[in-house]
C-alpha cells in the first residue's frame, strides 16, 4: 500500500475566470479570410464549468478534437475582415478535491494497449530510446503494479529532474510509456487566489504536469515540477487546488484541422488567415476566488 500524505484542502474552491482575446493587425484586403481557435476550460474529475459566457461578434462552433478529446471553441470569419476581433470568454469553475485511495491493491493491469495507443505512443519530447527503457525498468526494479512503478519513476524524477515543467514531465512521460504505462502532458494555469473583496489577479501564467493512467483508480495527475521547484513530495496523484487543466496531450491536430503544422500543446488562442499562421494574437486572463465552499469527506 502506498502511503500518502493530503495535498490539497477537502473543500470546493470557486473560481471566476476571464479570458480575454483581441485577434489583432488582420488585413484589409479581401478577398481574404480567417479561421481561429481557443482553448475552452474542460471538465475533468477534479474540475467542473459550472458556467461559461462567450461574448463573440460573429459566429462559432463549440468542438471536441478526435484524438485527445480537448475542447474548443472555433470561428471561421469571412473577408473582408475587420481590423481587430475581440473575444471574451467568462468562466465559474470548481476546482474539486482529489480524493483518491492510492492502494496498489485498488490497481489491475492494462488489458488493451489499443484504448491507450495515443498516450503509448510517439510524440515531441517523448524518448523511446532503449537507453530509457533499460533506466525505467532499473529504477522500478521488482515492483510488478502499475501505481508501485509510477511511484517509483515519480521519486527517480523528483531527485533528477529540473525545475522545467516541459523537461521534467518529458522526462516523467517517457519513462512511464517505456514500461507501458499510459501518460500524458497537461498544460493549464495556476491561478493566484485573490478573495471577492480584492481586485481581479491577472493568472501567474501556464503550468505544465503529468497524468499517468492507473486502471480501477483512472487518470492520476503528477505535478512533479512544483515538487522539484518547492521540495514537496506529496503531489503524487495530486495538485494544488489552484492549478486549472485547459487541455491534455502534445502535437495537437485541432478541430477542423488547421493548414499549419500540429501545436505542440494547446493553451493559447491559435489563428491562421487565408491558411497562414497569423501571430498578432493578445490574451489577458484574470482570476478570482470565489467565497462558495463545500466540504468534501475523506470517508
Amino acid at each position: 500500500m502506498l502511503d500518502r500524505k493530503s495535498a490539497t484542502s477537502t473543500e470546493v474552491k470557486q473560481y471566476e475566470i476571464r479570458d480575454r482575446i483581441i485577434i489583432h493587425k488582420l488585413p484589409l484586403a479581401s478577398p481574404t479570410f480567417l479561421n481561429f481557435w481557443c482553448p475552452i476550460i474542460p471538465d475533468l474529475p477534479y474540475q467542473r464549468v459550472t458556467d461559461l459566457q462567450v461574448d463573440l461578434y460573429h459566429s462559432y462552433n463549440l468542438i471536441h478534437e478526435k484524438e485527445h478529446g480537448n475542447f474548443m471553441l472555433y470561428s471561421h470569419v469571412e473577408g473582408p475582415l475587420p481590423r481587430e476581433i475581440h473575444l471574451e470568454l467568462r468562466y465559474h469553475v470548481e476546482r474539486l478535491p482529489l480524493l483518491y485511495s492510492l492502494e496498489s491493491e485498488r490497481v489491475g493491469e492494462i488489458r488493451s494497449r489499443l484504448l491507450f495507443s495515443r498516450h503509448l505512443s510517439f510524440e515531441r519530447h517523448v524518448d523511446e530510446s532503449p537507453r530509457v527503457k533499460e533506466l525505467a525498468e532499473l529504477i522500478v526494479g521488482d515492483r510488478a503494479n502499475i501505481l508501485e512503478k509510477a511511484r517509483r519513476l515519480y521519486d527517480y524524477v523528483l531527485e533528477n529532474g529540473t525545475q522545467s515543467s516541459e523537461d521534467v514531465h518529458a522526462l516523467f512521460v517517457s519513462l512511464c510509456r517505456s514500461l507501458n504505462i499510459p501518460a500524458r502532458f497537461v498544460v493549464g494555469e495556476e491561478l493566484d487566489t485573490f478573495s471577492e473583496e480584492e481586485s481581479d489577479s491577472i493568472s501567474s501564467g501556464y503550468h505544465a504536469w503529468a497524468e499517468f493512467f492507473a486502471p480501477g483508480i483512472g487518470w492520476l495527475p503528477v505535478d512533479a515540477s512544483y515538487s522539484c521547484k518547492y521540495k514537496k513530495s506529496y503531489l503524487f496523484g495530486n495538485l494544488p487546488s489552484n492549478h486549472i487543466a485547459w487541455s491534455v496531450g502534445r502535437d495537437i491536430l485541432l478541430q477542423p484541422p488547421q493548414t499549419g503544422g500540429r501545436l505542440l500543446f494547446f493553451m493559447a488562442p491559435y489563428a491562421e488567415v487565408a491558411g497562414n499562421v497569423h501571430r498578432h494574437v493578445f490574451r489577458k486572463i484574470t482570476s478570482r476566488e470565489l467565497s462558495f465552499s463545500q466540504t468534501f469527506s475523506n470517508a
